[in-house]
């Protein structure tokens, strides 16, 4: 398990993992996100919607960061509208139906 920073105030796009003890740089995010939610998904987690400065424009993004590519994939799935400054939150199977 390790603790990430992601981003940030004014056009921010590093992240960085805290790994046992140390700070270890990952690669910058594809583009400026502020107020994005992030969530724990399988094996890594997930950067959702926020808020890109340099486009002054809220996000309907979903950004994966792929441990075996030691970078970030843009899922094709999107939000339905563009928010930031939300909570994300993993939700088991059996305690929604989603047909």
């Amino acid at each position: 398990m390790f603790i990430t920073l992601i981003g940030g105030y004014n056009y921010k796009t590093s992240s960085e993992f805290l790994n046992t003890k140390t700070w270890e740089p990952k690669p910058d995010l594809p583009i400026s996100i502020e107020v994005g939610a992030s969530v724990q998904f399988q094996d890594s987690f997930l950067i959702v919607g926020g808020y890109d400065k340099t486009t002054s424009r809220y996000l309907d993004s979903i950004y994966y960061f792929n441990p075996v590519k030691d970078d970030w994939d843009l899922l094709e799935q999107k939000l339905d509208s563009r928010l930031a400054d939300v909570i994300a939150f993993m939700v088991p199977d059996h305690a929604v139906d989603c047909s």
